[in-house]
């Protein structure tokens, strides 16, 4: 009987990373799992595009088959080019599914009349999701949030981190 390839789904922080013996480890075993048997890597990050390219500077990670990123509002597609240079492609596919009932000017408006939240910076904003940072203790008006998009037919999860 023949090994199957794996396909692993990580997410980075505090689970892929965070020990670099570790790390250089399990890419030595993937790389060799991956050549002989075609298992495929996988990274789902909460990380903005923009955070996952700032952190690939700073650790040797291996090129992923498929990146998710932005809390999964964004997937990515990638070629391998010689383990080196990645030609990422945003997945329609799955923006056609996450667009459905969605409204970003929408979804900003209301979020807008809560004070408590403060809008990240632009690179944390996409097409598919709105991020703001929120002061310890005010976790409260997550309820009535999330009572407002549905009063205004918005699908949308309110993922506090």
């Amino acid at each position: 009987m023949s090994t199957p390839p794996l396909l692993i789904v990580t997410d980075l922080d505090s689970t892929l990373l965070g020990d670099n013996t570790s790390l250089k480890e399990f890419n030595r075993l993937f790389q060799q799992h991956s050549k002989s048997y075609g298992s495929k890597l996988v990274y789902a990050t909460g990380r903005s595009l923009i955070l996952y390219q700032e952190l690939k500077s700073e650790v040797d990670l291996l090129p992923p088959d498929m990146l998710i990123t932005s809390v999964g509002s964004e997937i990515h597609n990638t070629n391998r080019v010689r383990d080196i240079n990645i030609n990422r492609v945003r997945d329609i596919g799955w923006e056609n599914i996450i667009s459905q009932d969605w409204d970003v000017e929408i979804v900003k408006e209301i979020a807008h009349g809560y004070q408590q939240l403060r809008p990240q910076p632009e690179s944390e904003q996409g097409p598919f999701k709105v991020s703001f940072l929120l002061d310890p203790g005010h976790q409260t008006i997550l309820e009535d949030l999330k009572t407002e998009l549905i009063t205004r037919d918005i699908q949308a999860q309110i993922i506090y981190s």
